[in-house]
């Protein structure tokens, strides 16, 4: 579960979230995964064209920013209120020309055995 597993991370930091000003920065692969294989069943049965992985990659940056804000805001109460807390999504342009694009070694979404 995406919250639990948020919240636990939050709580094991939250003396050092009380004394300091903290980034966090997050993968989201498995997120963008389930939003492509979801988008992917849908248009399939509609016709509807998916979103882009672009697209998809913003949507889960920001649900997992969202949930982080809620968890830190839960785990330092009013004091965090106070400072606030933010989420800021990015971009980032790749060349499509990478070789690294020839042997990928991170995945997005579950990966299934040869069976």
């Amino acid at each position: 579960n995406q919250r639990k597993n948020i919240a636990d991370g939050v709580s094991s930091l939250s003396s050092i979230l009380k004394e300091n000003t903290i980034s966090f920065v997050h993968g989201n692969g498995p997120q963008v995964g389930l939003l492509a294989l979801q988008g992917a069943a849908y248009q399939k049965e509609t016709g509807t064209e998916a979103m882009g992985l672009d697209v998809l990659d913003a949507e889960t940056e920001g649900m997992i920013g969202y949930l982080l804000e809620q968890e830190i805001d839960t785990a330092l109460g009013q004091a965090g209120r106070d400072r606030g807390v933010v989420t800021v999504l990015s971009q980032i342009i790749v060349d499509p020309n990478d070789p690294a694009f020839q042997n990928p070694t991170k995945f997005i979404g579950p990966v299934y055995s040869k069976e």
